[in-house]
């Protein structure tokens, strides 16, 4: 009685194991990319690549970007028309409004004629241009997925 429980168990064991293992191996076929895949995927970094090098943007091509701070990091500062000194500063950008009173200015100065400055990493890269970089970076995450998928250039 005992020796059929053992026997059993390990017919499950062995049976959930199979299943298992076909399992990954379905999910490593159909996550791999077939050559015409990779050659379409090279081909479209290759062209972004060209084209951000084109526009002076060839520093960009290899920079590495934390598209999750972007927001973080950029910062509008306020200063008087042509002054130095900044004013006021604009943190955290969301994208949304933002509105910042500008409580110590003389009696005599203008509260309708700023310089603004952005500052930050992204703050001067063109929507587009950005947009561009992005699906570089996405596109090498694919291929180099690949690449560490199977252990090997393909």
């Amino acid at each position: 009685m005992k020796n059929k429980k053992e026997a059993r168990i390990n017919l499950k064991l062995l049976l959930v194991g199979i299943l298992l293992i076909s399992l990954i191996g379905f999910i490593f076929a159909v996550s791999a990319l077939t050559s015409d895949d990779k050659t379409a995927l090279q081909n479209e970094l290759n062209n972004l690549t060209l084209k951000l090098s084109s526009q002076g943007y060839d520093w960009l091509v290899d920079k590495t970007i934390d598209y999750n701070s972007i927001n973080d990091s950029s910062k509008v500062e306020v200063y008087r028309e042509n002054g130095n000194d900044s004013l006021a500063v604009f943190d955290n950008l969301n994208g949304e409004m933002n509105k910042i009173l500008l409580t110590n200015l003389g009696d005599n100065e203008s509260y309708d004629v700023f310089d603004l400055k952005s500052v930050g990493d992204v703050g001067r890269i063109n929507g587009n241009i950005l947009l561009m970089k992005k699906r570089i970076d996405e596109i090498r995450g694919v291929l180099n997925s690949q690449i560490n998928l199977k252990g090997e250039l393909s």
